[in-house]
Parts: structure tokens; sequence; C-alpha cells
């Protein structure tokens, strides 16, 4: 079993109506991946997280947050860790932004 096989059944474990499986017959590359994803996309908000990524539990609300009380934002990202194959968070990237939260 290869790692998207992994990958795919994990997403397959999940009994929820949100989550859609989109498979590409060919490799398309990252960008057209992504824009075919926000096509097919339904709901008011739209996350991305590649499979190298790994999100703190609170992510997703605290952006909701704060998306919620500026409703002339379309667009949050946040600073992160770079980790060694450890595990282990070795860097801190700053990412640049008009707010704080």
């Amino acid at each position: 079993m290869v790692f998207t096989d992994v990958i795919a059944d994990i997403l397959k474990s999940y009994d929820d109506p949100r989550i859609r499986i989109i498979n590409n017959e060919e490799n398309i590359g990252l960008t057209k991946s992504l824009n075919k994803g926000l096509k097919i996309a339904k709901g008011e908000y739209i996350a991305c997280m590649d499979e190298d990524d790994i999100s703190m539990p609170e992510r997703l609300e605290k952006e909701v947050e704060f998306l919620e009380q500026n409703r002339n934002v379309g667009l949050v990202g946040t600073d992160y860790f770079m980790i060694n194959e450890k595990g282990e968070a070795v860097h801190i990237v700053k990412c640049l932004n008009g707010a704080k939260n």
C-alpha cells in the first residue's frame, strides 16, 4: 500500500457528508488540483491543508472567529513551525498580516 492509499483509507473512514474525496485520473499538479477542489467546494468557508501539514486543534475555530469579527477580510493564514524529521519544532515562520488575533 502506498502513502496515498493510506490517506484515502483514512478519509473514507469518516462518516461525514461534508468530506468529498476527489481523485484525478492523472497528476495535474497542485494548483490545478486546488482550483478543481475550489470549484466543487460548498460552504461559507474553505480551509486548505496539505498532506505534510499539522494543524492545532483550535485552528479552524480561531480562523472562523476572526473572519466572523472581520467581515472585510477574505483570507486568513497563520504563523507556522518548521519541524524536523523527529517532529520537533526547529523554527517559527512569521507570516505578514494586517491584524493580530
